[in-house]
């Protein structure tokens, strides 16, 4: 074994009896680190070092790290600050990465109030917490205090705006959710008004909305006027319209949890200071909670819908409004290839209804949006079609939707609007509609004749073809007809693997092309693999990534540890994962990457690699240091590396 992979091997002494895996150890030449000092007793840490710690942590000029070098803490006078005034974010971060720190006051170093100018919270305190092992999940949404804090920090974490979600920690919020008072108005009223000043862990607070609730009177009256009395008796005058209040303490997330008509009803209820705090709640929003909202504060429709999560559902609701408004927000939201061409072909002059962009959101839109407009084609606002030429031209466009966006031009502005720079010197590369271009600009009825073009060019064919001279096409809208051919295509042969890579991650992809695509290329295998078990199992067919380490929230990039939310939804069983994962060394090393996000699955983890060492190598000291010298390069599954070990030893 090299000297630099002791600790390759130590992934599997660790299922080892402790006297097996000194003598192989021995064997191997591991010297044991001298491992992490026990948590110390509450109270029996040195008394000056804490003391500097937290006058360092007051001190905004103070930048000397010598404090954080104690071996014991007081930990108990640490805590007794952070009550009395909270500790800063840095220093917070620096405490909850010692793995030292005992649970109970992580569970209050954990979160703390927005800092000045500041109506977010940041999520380093919970990584650090998470990474180090001293928190899960779990207990952050159920014991930390202030409880609504907390949520308020997991909701920050687990969604930023327009990512993906994190689902270890969605479904702690789920379960979280299942606490909240039902249909209880008055609870509801309660809960959101005294939230961002109590103290107790959150069970605590949602059991004191349903007990206390109604004490400011229980007298008849419309939902509004329900709710209104309990904030009245809470958040009296001006601070029911403090902004920062509302949008750091907003009930937006955990709303967006709860049944769609309890969700709708608590809004149209709420007080209009707080619906406003939606828009700068600081997370993604869910559709439930955002299209009640709209009635209340039309105001704030491009905020709300700008951090609206675009699931198909809500995407689907939000277009039948046919609110020029809400379109262009959710454009900026990045809904996906079909939700935009729904948006832009709305545009178009022969759309029932018609539903124009709004004109001082267009430029906004071709700026900030160019790399995310080749779907403006399809409109009718020229504005957006010149972007989409100038950033992809006829090549990235593609020949059918290069046809497209020509057609649409002259029939918003004229055949004179086809001779613009911006889009006449962007037809390189298209010698076919570039031929096309000329002879119907040439031509007395050039119009019918592109009208012509642009139909034939919209079959299936012309799109297969297109792709496999640009396979970036694919990535975009396509009709359901083009669907058959494609898998037709496919079944000939003839789909090239990056069309059909790009071809899979389309969420109207047919399983055949999903799954093909899985089976012959890793990185469409890491975006879809959670998409089903069978999709999961097809994936688990390449070598892992190498797993992230550094910060949980890395792993908000659906390509790399793909497993992590596949597991957490349930798409993904442990067994499959421990048992077929390859190599070994990477799934080993996996499982300690999320053991902060699945702490109920790594021991389930554990427990499986446990039973399989047992049966194979048993107690042979030959087997184990075998295994221990393979694993860095063994490429097949972990029950193959043990089997060639066993072989090996005998």
């Amino acid at each position: 074994m090299s000297a630099g992979t002791p600790a390759t091997a130590e992934l599997l002494l660790r299922c080892a009896d402790p006297k097996l895996a000194a003598r192989v150890r021995a064997r191997l030449g591991i010297v044991p680190g001298p491992g992490a000092a026990p948590a110390p007793e509450l109270g029996r840490g040195t008394p000056d070092k804490p003391t500097d710690r937290t006058s360092w942590a007051r001190s905004a000029d103070t930048r000397e790290t010598r404090f954080l070098s104690a071996a014991t803490r007081d930990w108990d006078e640490v805590c007794e600050a952070h009550r009395r005034e909270p500790i800063r974010e840095f220093a917070r971060t620096i405490l909850l990465a010692d793995r030292s720190c005992p649970p109970r006051v992580a569970l209050e170093l954990v979160v703390a109030p927005p800092e000045p100018l500041r109506s977010q919270w940041t999520t380093r305190p919970l990584e650090a917490a998470l990474l180090s092992g001293v928190l899960t999940p779990r207990r952050v949404a159920l014991a930390a205090t202030p409880g609504w804090w907390a949520i308020r920090s997991l909701e920050f974490f687990v969604r930023p705006r327009r990512y993906r979600r994190l689902a270890a920690i969605d479904r702690v919020l789920d379960e979280a959710a299942e606490l909240l008072p039902g249909d209880d108005l008055a609870a509801w009223g309660w809960l959101i008004a005294h939230a961002p000043d109590h103290r107790g862990t959150f069970p605590q607070l949602c059991a004191d909305a349903v007990r206390l609730s109604g004490a400011a009177g229980t007298g008849a009256g419309t939902d509004a006027a329900v709710m209104g009395r309990e904030f009245d008796a809470v958040v009296p005058g001006p601070a029911v319209g403090e902004w920062k209040r509302w949008g750091a303490f907003s009930p937006a997330g955990m709303l967006g949890r709860v049944d769609p008509a309890i969700a709708a009803r608590v809004v149209a209820a709420l007080p209009v200071e707080v619906v406003r705090g939606f828009a700068r709640a600081g997370t993604a929003l869910a559709g439930r909670v955002v299209l009640p909202a709209l009635k209340r504060v039309p105001e704030h429709t491009w905020d709300l819908v700008h951090d609206v999560v675009p699931t198909a559902s809500t995407v689907e609701r939000l277009l039948a409004l046919h609110d020029p408004n809400v379109n262009a927000a959710l454009l900026s939201a990045h809904p996906g290839p079909d939700a935009a061409y729904a948006i832009h072909r709305a545009t178009r002059r022969d759309a029932r209804p018609r539903v124009r962009l709004p004109l001082e959101r267009r430029a906004w839109l071709s700026s900030r949006l160019a790399s995310d407009c080749a779907e403006a084609v399809h409109g009718h606002h020229p504005y957006l079609i010149r972007a989409a030429f100038e950033h992809y031209g006829a090549r990235g466009l593609g020949g059918p939707a290069t046809l497209r966006g020509l057609l649409g031009l002259w029939e918003t502005r004229g055949r004179v609007a086809l001779f613009d720079r911006r889009v006449r010197l962007r037809l390189d590369g298209e010698y076919e509609t570039l031929r096309t271009f000329l002879d119907t600009t040439r031509a007395l009825d050039g119009l019918r004749r592109l009208r012509r073009e642009v139909a034939g060019s919209g079959r299936p064919a012309a799109l297969l073809a297109a792709m496999r001279r640009n396979p970036e096409i694919a990535t975009r809208h396509v009709p359901d007809t083009f669907w058959p051919e494609a898998i037709a295509a496919h079944r000939r042969g003839e789909l090239p693997g990056a069309v059909l890579a790009n071809l899979a991650a389309q969420p109207r992809c047919p399983d055949e092309l999903a799954l093909a695509a899985c089976d012959s290329d890793p990185e469409a295998a890491a975006r879809v693999g959670r998409r089903s078990p069978a999709h999961a199992r097809a994936a688990l067919g390449h070598p892992l990534r190498e797993p992230l380490r550094d910060r949980p929230s890395e792993w908000i990039d659906e390509a790399d540890n793909w497993y992590v939310d596949a597991v957490a939804d349930g798409t993904l069983t442990m067994r499959e994962f421990v048992e077929t994962a390859q190599p070994p060394l990477r799934m080993l090393g996996a499982l300690d990457a999320f053991a902060a996000l699945l702490p109920e699955e790594l021991d389930e983890a554990r427990r499986l690699i446990a039973a399989h060492v047992a049966n194979t190598l048993g107690d042979s000291v030959d087997a184990w240091v075998i295994a221990g010298r393979i694993v860095p390069d063994f490429p097949g599954s972990l029950p193959e590396l043990l089997t060639t070990a066993a072989a090996a030893a005998t």
